[in-house]
């Protein structure tokens, strides 16, 4: 083996080596917003390891040392990213829904932060920052109202994954007026496979159950 071959490949293994802190250096974790999401992961790697690896060992090279690390870093990573962008949108939300006084004034407030978020993020983010205030403020009546009233503006397909999730906890809520939001929510959705809920809801107030029953009838129609 001569010197220029024994070079050669120390360079490449000093390379390999470095292909991890790559992958999982700041850079690649400057984009919160494409990896944030599960299904994204596998993209994300994939995309990086093509760059790394094409570029220190040429197209006829397969990564195949760190692959099952590196992918475990990731999805470690994920979490930890998803975990702080909820948090982040939830409080930016929340900042937002306390200010709702049941008019369209205060309404108007919260729309661009909802915008923005969902933007910036995906809605399986906002989704979850949504269950999270409502956990967290489950006493705050006008928040939980905010979080209804800025959910009528979505059809049930776009947050089926947690929306009905959101629905049930409004409508078991001990406040008729959280109750009256949800209905009014459930009512906007048009869903009939919803019926079984509002058929079985508690409640005590003679008008609540009198709009209740109307929206059944509405659905059932």
């Amino acid at each position: 083996m001569n010197a220029e071959t024994i070079v050669k490949d120390r360079q490449e293994l000093k390379d390999r080596s470095g292909l991890q802190q790559l992958l999982l250096s700041s850079s690649a974790r400057k984009m919160p917003y494409e990896i944030v999401d599960p299904q994204n992961i596998l993209y994300a790697s994939s995309r990086y390891f093509d760059k790394a690896w094409t570029g220190n060992f040429g197209k006829q090279r397969t990564p195949f040392i760190y692959e099952s690390e590196v992918l475990s870093s990731i999805a470690r990573d994920n979490d930890e990213v998803r975990k702080s962008a909820i948090e982040k949108v939830a409080q930016e939300l929340l900042e937002r829904f306390k200010l709702y006084n049941y008019d369209d004034d205060s309404e108007m407030l919260f729309w661009s932060e909802i915008d923005e978020s969902i933007t910036k993020t995906s809605m399986s983010i906002f989704g979850a920052a949504l269950q999270s205030i409502i956990a967290k403020y489950n006493d705050y009546t006008n928040v939980l109202c905010a979080v209804a009233k800025c959910l009528c503006s979505f059809d049930l397909e776009q947050t089926a994954e947690w929306g009905p999730m959101v629905l049930i906890a409004l409508l078991n809520h001990k406040n008729e007026t959280v109750k009256e939001y949800a209905v009014f929510l459930l009512e906007n959705w048009e869903d009939r496979n919803l019926l079984p809920i509002l058929r079985n809801l508690d409640c005590h107030a003679t008008w609540l159950r009198e709009y209740i029953d109307s929206v059944v009838i509405g659905l059932e129609g």
